[in-house]
């Protein structure tokens, strides 16, 4: 059985930001592709990442001590009307982002990537080539992924699902979803 490398598992299709991408529109595109972060790139090259908490501390006041707010949504705030705060609104993606970025290749351990996203508390880890190019992106989300299918032996891809092994070429989403799972809900 071969290895589990982060090209197994990573997304290759990867919304990218730019350094003078401007806070409001930068936020508009996470959102609307429901994810919580991007690489920052230049001409391709990865030069920091940008998050939800970086683009939210461009707008928000510090904290008060104690304080149970909590936003539904990191970025709704910035999607209303109304102005930002003055010093805010000239502010751009390079100006807020995290300069000094985790980062991994696509030929290393899937184990390797877990220890690292663990180690530094990151959500993401933005995969390059060994140029710094930008290829792709390995999440949380993609490990989970990964972990759930890491007995192969038990396991086997048909042409659109992950099927237990034994199971018939043709087992469709519902076999995937029951296997495992003896208990049935009984009802009131």
């Amino acid at each position: 059985m071969k290895p589990l490398r982060v090209k197994d598992a990573m997304t290759y299709l990867v919304l990218t930001l730019r350094r003078e991408d401007m806070i409001p529109d930068a936020a508009k595109r996470l959102f609307s592709n429901r994810i919580s972060g991007a690489p920052v790139v230049e001409n391709g090259r990865l030069v920091g990442v940008a998050s939800e908490a970086d683009l939210v501390k461009a707008y928000a006041a510090p904290a008060r001590e104690g304080s149970p707010f909590a936003a539904p949504h990191p970025f709704m705030f910035l999607l209303v009307r109304g102005s930002p705060p003055v010093e805010a609104r000239n502010m751009t993606v390079g100006d807020v982002m995290t300069k000094d970025v985790i980062s991994i290749t696509p030929d290393e351990s899937i184990w390797e990537a877990a220890c690292l996203i663990d180690r530094h508390g990151v959500r993401r880890l933005p995969v390059v080539d060994e140029s710094g190019y930008v290829v792709g992106v390995l999440t949380r989300s993609d490990l989970v992924r990964c972990m759930a299918r890491s007995r192969e032996g038990d396991w086997h891809w048909n042409d659109t699902f992950l099927i237990p092994a034994g199971s018939p070429a043709n087992a469709n989403g519902a076999s995937v979803m029951s296997y495992g799972s003896s208990a049935r809900w009984s009802g009131p």
